[in-house]
């Protein structure tokens, strides 16, 4: 076998090669950004904190989209509150999104349409954890 051959031999295995990561990677950003086909049959809903005191509560709809502001005081630990939500909403089968580690959290379940996200905020002020919660749901909006 020549020289030549063997160059465009591994020219064509290497073309391939990088034909295939390419089509691997359009594949995975397409998977990210499809939207689920099927549709929920009963809503989702946000769990109740049972030793939330002083709640006020806000609803606005705008179209498909849904946004139901929350926010308590409670003499539980930040701890205390950020379990019981993550465990909560996993067992429901959401998934922990963005977090910033210690009082913001972001949890989604977009398996099914309407797509729907829950965040909470959980700030520790002297002998009280205040809380605020954004429950939404909204149709799939894939990126432009």
């Amino acid at each position: 076998m020549t020289t030549k051959k063997i160059l465009t031999s591994l020219f064509m295995v290497l073309a391939l090669l990088v034909a295939a990561y390419i089509g691997k990677e359009i594949y995975q950003w397409y998977d990210r950004i499809s939207c689920p086909t099927a549709v929920r049959t009963e809503p989702l809903s946000m769990p109740e904190y049972n030793n939330a005191q002083q709640v006020h509560t806000k609803e606005t709809t705008q179209g498909d989209f849904y946004t139901r502001q929350v926010e308590f005081v409670t003499t539980d630990s930040t701890e205390d509150v950020i379990s019981f939500y993550k465990t909560q909403l996993r067992e429901a089968g959401w998934k922990l999104g963005d977090n910033d580690g210690s009082t913001v959290f972001g949890f989604g379940e977009d398996s099914a349409l309407p797509e729907y996200y829950l965040t909470l905020y959980v700030n520790r002020i002297g002998s009280s954890t205040n809380v605020k919660i954004v429950f939404q749901h909204q149709p799939c909006l894939p990126p432009v």
